[in-house]
């Protein structure tokens, strides 16, 4: 475990020395098999991790999708595992100049929040993500009649209707992990109290609505071979910035 606290130390003043320049390095970190836990959440070893070291507006990762980002349905899913949270903690967030809230997903010390075009527009499961514990949350939502559902670890957590019917996501905007976007440019328009903490990994999203079948598989022993086709996680290039990066 020395070893590990060494790598993590080294992290942590990298992302502290980021928070002065503004340069964002692409930084690559292998840790070795004696951390406990492990950094993923199955038994497969084929995927890496974002680490997000601490809280900071200049700490996230840009996502650059493989397809366009005008949807009429998506299923979006990723597995947290949280070192802290705040009232809003964000994992993943896409918007555009005119509309920051697109979509996000985001936890607060009593739930896990869906918002599809709008903050006016939330779907709230009351789960709990326990930190330092790997969750794979899943969102899915269409616009035809606005059904909208939240999974957490593979069971439906909530679930509505009517949210945001008849609207389509946009293309042209920004696709951020783990910070929320909400300005003119990459690297701007960000706020650190709704930063994410902790490492992340497996953000996969789709344009339809994945059944409740598929959706358990995505987080079964197999999970690393199945991809999102507009974002793929170890296929879709995803960029870490100020501070955050690969371990695996």
């Amino acid at each position: 475990m020395q070893h590990l606290r060494v790598i993590l130390f080294w992290a942590f003043c990298s992302a502290l020395s980021a928070e002065d320049s503004d340069d964002y390095n692409l930084m690559y970190v292998n840790l070795d098999n004696e951390i406990e836990n492990g950094i993923h959440p199955t038994d497969d070893s084929c995927e890496t991790a974002l680490l997000f070291p601490m809280r900071s507006k200049k700490i996230f990762g840009s996502v650059h999708p493989v397809t366009e980002m005008k949807l009429r349905s998506f299923t979006a899913c990723i597995w947290v595992r949280a070192t802290d949270v705040l009232n809003k903690t964000v994992l993943f967030s896409y918007g555009t100049k005119r509309n920051p809230y697109e979509i996000q997903l985001y936890l607060n010390s009593w739930s896990t929040v869906l918002v599809v075009g709008g903050d006016q527009n939330k779907l709230v499961a009351n789960s709990v993500v326990p930190l330092g514990t790997w969750t794979y949350l899943c969102g899915t939502w269409n616009t035809e009649e606005g059904v909208t559902s939240l999974w957490v670890n593979g069971e439906l957590a909530a679930t509505g209707s009517g949210m945001a019917t008849g609207h389509i996501i946009p293309e042209g905007g920004i696709l951020q992990m783990g910070q929320e976007k909400n300005g003119c440019c990459v690297g701007g328009g960000f706020d650190e109290t709704l930063a994410f903490s902790g490492r992340l990994t497996g953000f996969n999203l789709w344009d339809r609505v994945l059944s409740s079948d598929e959706i358990r598989q995505t987080r079964g022993d197999d999970s690393c071979h199945i991809r999102g086709n507009v974002v793929g996680w170890g296929v879709t290039e995803i960029q870490p910035h100020g501070g955050a990066q690969y371990i695996s």
